[in-house]
């Protein structure tokens, strides 16, 4: 009995979390009330974008028992579940990091024509960045939950060809290691894509830039301002 009511109190909260995110999209309806197929895209995007409140990322079981609380078990919902999975375990999230490979283009471009990464709303943005920073900038989870906005540098190179950067007295202060010197001489750079717009990371990071509080440009701000 004791156990039964512990079920009861998670799958209460795991389903308060899931509607306080679809309130948030403007979703006031009950669940059963929803559409399937609008449900399903809904679990999607919740799956794809819920943090801790402190922006950090959750272990890929808890997301799992999640959505078992929920009794969410579509096909869809599964697939965007497996590609959220293998992409926190291949940045060091889960038991077995690495175990799956990074993201496949093919599961990226799926994601961005499902709305879970663009410019369409204020979350899919914040997935973006986030994302790209780690593909291009090799920002580990460590780095992830600690970075600021005057760690990364928007530059232009000789050809005119705009890039981000670590800022190199940031990357000092903000590297992983404990000696000071212990400073990358090659650092990872994140380049704009003039053929391909609608992907390019430069028009993701400038458009989220543009949507910043101005409060939150500060250097020393939190990179990651969560929706």
């Amino acid at each position: 009995e004791h156990e039964n009511e512990n079920t009861r109190r998670k799958t209460f909260y795991d389903t308060k979390v899931f509607l306080e995110f679809l309130a948030a999209e403007g979703e006031r309806r009950k669940i059963e009330e929803i559409h399937p197929n609008e449900l399903e895209r809904g679990c999607q995007r919740f799956v794809l974008s819920v943090r801790k409140k402190s922006g950090e990322e959750y272990e890929p079981s808890s997301i799992r028992e999640w959505l078992s609380s929920i009794s969410i078990k579509r096909q869809g919902v599964q697939d965007i579940l497996k590609k959220k999975q293998k992409l926190l375990k291949s940045l060091g999230k889960g038991n077995k990091p690495n175990s799956n490979g990074p993201l496949t283009d093919e599961e990226i471009e799926q994601l961005y024509s499902e709305g879970v990464l663009g410019n369409g709303t204020p979350r899919s943005l914040l997935n973006t960045v986030w994302l790209n920073n780690c593909i291009f900038l090799e920002c580990g989870l460590g780095r992830k939950r600690d970075l600021c906005w005057g760690d990364l540098e928007l530059k232009v190179d000789a050809e005119g060809v705009s890039y981000v950067q670590f800022a190199t007295e940031r990357q000092m202060k903000t590297g992983t290691g404990e000696n000071p010197r212990d400073v990358r001489e090659t650092k990872p750079k994140m380049s704009e894509n003039p053929d391909n717009t609608e992907r390019c990371p430069i028009t993701a990071f400038l458009y989220y830039q543009e949507h910043r509080p101005a409060q939150m440009l500060n250097d020393d701000s939190p990179f990651y301002t969560w929706p």
